[in-house]
């Protein structure tokens, strides 16, 4: 009886510290949500050997034009091209079907084609936010019977002119495509000073390059991989039924888990110190820019994405291909979205290391963007779509989105492409139309 009464007392009171943080009653749902995320994305890793490259940049390898892709071998769930397997949604079916043919896709009557470029933002959107956005089209004529597959090229961390490369690259394979929607912004700004800029690398190229361009002792390797695999072992033990459900055992998972993730973030930061007499500087640095102020880092920073999005257009035209560009929402961004004390908790870090370059950047990307919108670019501010929206949308404190933010970003989109396709003159829609009816 003694025992019965303290595990009953013990679960009262670790629901009460649950709710009160999270700010509702469901948070074995939240939490179980957020094991499932971690276990996903540690599974992909599960065929890794010790000795291999596990965390951060170091899921990815190097690629001759792009930086770094995923690699197959290694990686569930990818293609042979280094992206996320593409998906199929037939006509009057809202499932997700993964096309494992390995095969570029080739336009088809009846069959529209749509590549998501962008970072971590639009490979989740890939996921979490195609199922709504193909119900959104299906709701005007020109989508109703169509059978969509979309294209995954998005991978975490990339930023211009990876998204411009990557397109470019499929392409002269022999890849096609009917429409592209690009989501970014974000890196573009946030990661440079956080990242390369601190090793002084050439501001264009890819994130983390430094840690890419040389090879970490094996003992390192090790320690990384242990700690992954613990975090997603502890991970699956929170998840079993029904210790789900016991506000104890969610709170004891979630107090480890944040234990497991900042140890994890220690070594990672640890392990990229590197003496740089040890490596060949050109391979890791690049170019030698330097800048009299951070006013023309961020132009430079802000250019190139301006100047990728400009080419992304002229490569879609010149392809028969719509474009659409849309700058993703950040809650960095001043005024951007009521927040309630439990969703700050989760979302918002004063000493962010991403924060004052989404302060810094965001202006400027939206002025810019506006000088897109003048030269003929389909582009969007997506940076106050969550303004109306007081629900939690956040899952961490970078830039990621939970399910519901997925879907309101998808339907934003749907509409921005539906609004451009009955707007008087679209001739590029038109003729896409028709080809993609025909072919």
């Amino acid at each position: 009886m003694t025992l019965a009464f303290v595990l009953i007392l013990g679960e009262l009171i670790a629901g009460i510290v649950l709710v009160l943080n999270d700010g509702h009653l469901f948070f074995w749902a939240a939490n179980q949500e957020r094991r499932d995320q971690i276990i996903m994305a540690e599974q992909a890793g599960v065929k890794l050997e010790p000795m291999l490259r596990v965390t951060g940049i170091r899921s990815n390898e190097p690629h001759p034009y792009l930086g770094y892709t995923r690699d197959p071998i290694r990686f569930s769930r990818i293609s042979q091209y280094g992206f996320a397997i593409p998906y199929f949604l037939k006509p009057g079916d809202s499932r997700l079907l993964r096309d494992k043919s390995n095969v570029l896709p080739k336009r088809k009557k009846g069959r529209l084609i749509i590549a998501v470029l962008g970072g971590s933002v639009a490979r989740g959107f890939s996921d979490l936010g195609i199922s709504m956005l193909v119900k959104k089209l299906r709701l005007h004529a020109d989508f109703r019977k169509m059978e969509f597959q979309i294209v995954p090229v998005a991978l975490g961390g990339y930023k211009q002119p990876q998204q411009l490369l990557a397109m470019n690259y499929l392409l002269s394979l022999g890849a096609e495509f009917d429409m592209v929607i690009n989501i970014d912004g974000f890196n573009e700004v946030a990661l440079h000073d956080a990242e390369n800029g601190k090793k002084g690398v050439f501001y264009a190229y890819p994130r983390s390059w430094y840690s890419l361009a040389i090879n970490l002792p094996d003992q390192k390797l090790k320690r990384l991989y242990a700690y992954r695999q613990l975090r997603m072992s502890w991970a699956s033990y929170g998840s079993i039924s029904p210790l789900r459900y016991s506000a104890m055992c969610n709170l004891a998972w979630r107090l480890i888990d944040r234990r497991f993730e900042s140890d994890l973030q220690k070594v990672i930061a640890k392990d990229s110190e590197t003496d740089s007499s040890e490596i060949a500087r050109y391979r890791v640095t690049g170019p030698d820019r330097q800048y009299s102020n951070r006013g023309e880092l961020y132009q430079d920073l802000v250019g190139i994405w301006e100047r990728g999005s400009l080419q992304l257009k002229k490569v879609s035209v010149a392809n028969g291909i719509e474009y659409f560009h849309f700058l993703q929402p950040n809650q960095y961004v001043r005024n951007s979205k009521p927040m309630s004390s439990a969703e700050r908790q989760i979302a918002i870090r004063e000493d962010h290391p991403y924060r004052t370059g989404v302060e810094t950047g965001y202006p400027l990307l939206i002025q810019a963007g506006k000088r897109l919108k003048e030269k003929d670019v389909r582009f969007y501010d997506l940076t106050q779509i969550f303004k109306d929206h007081p629900e939690t949308i956040y899952r961490d404190d970078c830039c990621h989105f939970k399910i519901r933010g997925n879907e309101i970003l998808a339907q934003r989109i749907a509409d921005s492409i539906i609004e451009s396709r009955v707007r008087i003159g679209n001739s590029e829609s038109q003729q896409i139309q028709e080809r993609v009816l025909t072919e």
